[in-house]
């Protein structure tokens, strides 16, 4: 049952580590529209967290903590979350402290502390334990035992990311870009391109640019010639955001997507807004039947 209930919710998720947050949102709204059973709270405490999480990508962490009040709440006596989920725990302290919250980051640190204490045979907990304190008290110590100690490929380079990110502010650039490029490699090899995204605009701050793409054969013109920044552009774009907003969803400049605005403008022979959103409609299927992310 909780499977059922929730896959709408992970649906949410893969789409919005894809960088598709009109997906995400779409798939969200139908899980939330339908009513959990009694006795399974944590499918609707799930679909609580990934609608925060999109609520996040898309006006910050101040608009996502609206949404938690009752997940940090909770916390005190109902930990399934962290447990089903270890990598609430660091996004959860993340949040916090970034709307300005320490006392809400510190209440999910010790919560996953206590459930690493309470079940040490299981080495996720302690990986949990260790990137939600890590980042609460900015422990470079404990983010590289997160990082090596996760399992899962997305939560590596969740925790390499954290450490990369802490120690280019204690001047650690080498050690700093290591960890960075690490977390981006993660990321891409997890299919999360937004979250590789930002993984590579905190190394252009120090310097390094990475090549993301691969050389395909394409055609000259039309929808199938767009590279994947492209097609992501043009999708963007057609969902009605602004070249800004496309460029803080993709972690790039608005120069850099004015430039793939106007290659796509070139490719598809079209000049305006409105024929890429006309051709883009075209070319994505609705999101209920399989929504095309590329």
């Amino acid at each position: 049952m909780f499977a059922r209930l929730t896959a709408k919710a992970v649906l949410a998720a893969i789409a919005l580590r894809r960088g598709d947050l009109k997906a995400a949102a779409q798939h969200i709204q139908a899980s939330q529209a339908r009513p959990s059973p009694a006795g399974v709270a944590c499918a609707a405490t799930w679909d609580t967290i990934v609608a925060a999480q999109i609520e996040e990508a898309s006006d910050g962490a101040k608009a996502a903590l609206g949404q938690l009040a009752s997940v940090y709440t909770e916390l005190d006596t109902h930990r399934f979350l962290l447990t089903c989920e270890p990598t609430s725990a660091s996004w959860l302290v993340r949040t916090a402290l970034a709307a300005g919250d320490p006392q809400r980051a510190r209440t999910v640190a010790l919560a996953a502390a206590d459930i690493a204490r309470s079940s040490r045979e299981l080495d996720v907990a302690a990986a949990s334990a260790a990137h939600a304190s890590g980042l609460l008290n900015r422990d470079a110590d404990r983010l590289e035992q997160a990082a090596s100690g996760h399992r899962d490929p997305w939560a590596r380079a969740s925790a390499a990311e954290d450490l990369g990110a802490l120690l280019a502010t204690t001047g650690s650039r080498r050690d700093a870009i290591t960890r960075l490029g690490h977390a981006a490699d993660g990321y891409e090899a997890s299919g999360a391109a937004r979250d590789a995204a930002r993984a590579r605009k905190r190394l252009r701050r120090l310097g390094v640019r990475r090549r993301h793409w691969t050389a395909e054969n394409k055609p000259d013109t039309g929808w199938p010639s767009l590279t994947a920044t492209e097609c992501t552009v043009a999708e963007l774009v057609s969902q009605g955001s602004t070249n800004q907003q496309a460029a803080d969803q993709m972690f790039v400049s608005m120069h850099t997507v004015a430039f793939h605005l106007r290659q796509i403008f070139r490719k598809l022979g079209i000049s305006s807004r409105v024929e890429l959103t006309r051709i883009a409609l075209q070319e994505r299927p609705d999101v209920d039947e399989g929504h095309k992310v590329t």
